[in-house]
């Protein structure tokens, strides 16, 4: 007990280290993103559900409040409040847009139904807001307010980090946890994200919370005996409408929690336990509706122009993204095109792409027994075929999805090798 209790401290020392030295070697960017101009306007948002508490604003009807889901809102509008930067206006989210407009005069008039929305934000916020940035008398953002936004994302990668080194400890691999959670840590895409105030880093954190309930709530589903009562199944479906809730790209989890219901019930089917093919079904069913009640309750959006405004993630962001076409880089080409970005930004090539879809092969085939093994190896094939049939641009941080499915099939690989290293060494002493 007492060897057991000293391993876990030198885990958590050793974690806490390396993630307190990773914090301490990060640069302040000078720049700002345009895009963290919107994400930390976006904070305005917290402060109308928590501190006002006024559900019913006309702004839950405006674009920024419906092509996004809003817990990075609201995580983002939590660490400006606490730092003493509350976002009380809609301000910086209308400079966002009007920069996005580029209108040159008051007189300008939308042109198309997606400049009617956006102008719509920048009607909210006054004529007089409006004429000081025309003017050019009003900065985006003061770098206080910057700096906050940012140290809150930045403790969101430390406790994304967190979440895998769970994750391994949860399972009985506290190693893997380990290597999972430093080679996600210091990744440079994920590193890059998490120094910049936007929401990738804050969703990847949620992400990876909820693969860890849903691995949890699977490794009880697949025992012999089934898990008992709901409670695994509320916890993974809280995680998931929590995760999707920050960002739709967490639809990856929702995919994996329904293929992991299918195996289970045809494991159940086979093993012929009729019963146990229908109870499967009902956790199933209870991750989703609670997952689904959960993403809808905490949204306002959603609530106010229920039930259309469900698609109002998904299509709003598509139709946000044909305009940054226009405005930005083309497509990728074709899917070659996307499957070489993807390599690229994830694995910094070709190679090491093969060499990890190495991993999950070696994994598929010699530990598919083990649930939370079965969990990773699902998790990663989902997390790149979608994320290689959506991306719409070579932006690195939209590979973040990929990143933490392949840090932990790298660490179950890694461990395995030493272990199997260290008792090949055992049998040959004499």
């Amino acid at each position: 007990m007492r060897k057991s209790l000293l391993v876990s401290l030198c885990f958590v020392v050793a974690w806490a280290a390396g993630a307190l030295g990773w914090v301490a070697l990060q640069k302040d960017d000078p720049l700002l993103d345009q895009d963290e101009v919107y994400w930390i306007g976006s904070a305005y948002y917290y402060d109308l559900a928590w501190v006002r508490r006024d559900w019913r604003h006309e702004a839950w009807r405006l674009l920024p409040a419906r092509e996004n889901p809003p817990v990075c809102k609201y995580v983002l509008g939590l660490g400006l409040a606490t730092a003493g930067h509350r976002v009380e206006s809609i301000e910086n989210l209308a400079y966002f847009y009007l920069k996005w407009l580029r209108w040159e005069n008051p007189a300008a008039v939308p042109t198309n139904a997606a400049e009617e929305k956006r102008a719509a934000v920048v009607r909210a916020a006054g004529p007089e807001f409006m004429r000081q940035v025309l003017d050019g008398r009003r900065a985006p953002l003061p770098r206080p307010v910057v700096g906050a936004a940012r140290t809150t994302v930045l403790v969101c990668a430390v406790l994304g980090s967190l979440s895998l080194l769970l994750l391994g400890w949860s399972v009985g691999d506290r190693v893997a946890g380990l290597v999972a959670s430093v080679l996600l840590l210091v990744h440079p895409v994920a590193a890059s994200a998490a120094s910049h105030a936007m929401s990738d880093t804050i969703a990847l954190l949620f992400a990876v919370a909820a693969a860890w309930a849903v691995t949890n709530w699977y490794r009880r589903l697949a025992a012999p005996d089934g898990p008992r009562g709901l409670g695994p199944a509320v916890l993974a479906g809280v995680a998931l409408g929590l995760a999707c809730a920050a960002k739709m790209n967490a639809l990856v989890l929702v995919l994996l929690a329904g293929a992991l219901t299918a195996i289970a019930m045809a494991q159940r089917w086979r093993a012929g336990a009729g019963r146990g093919v229908g109870a499967a079904a009902r956790q199933g069913i209870a991750v989703l509706v609670v997952a689904l009640a959960l993403f809808v309750a905490i949204n306002p959006a959603i609530l106010a122009d229920f039930p259309r405004a469900l698609a109002a993630p998904i299509m709003e962001h598509r139709l946000t993204e044909a305009t940054q076409v226009d405005l930005h880089d083309p497509h990728p080409a074709g899917l070659g095109g996307k499957l070489a970005a993807v390599a690229r930004m994830a694995f910094y090539g070709w190679e090491f792409f093969a060499v990890m879809a190495g991993l999950v092969a070696w994994c598929a085939v010699r530990r598919w027994r083990e649930p939370a093994v079965r969990v990773a190896v699902i998790w990663w094939g989902l997390a790149l075929a979608s994320v290689t049939l959506w991306l719409p641009f070579a932006w690195p941080r939209y590979v973040l999805p990929l990143l933490a499915p392949s840090a932990w099939i790298a660490g179950l690989a890694l461990t395995a090798a030493w272990q199997a290293a260290v008792r090949r060494n055992a049998a040959a002493s004499p």
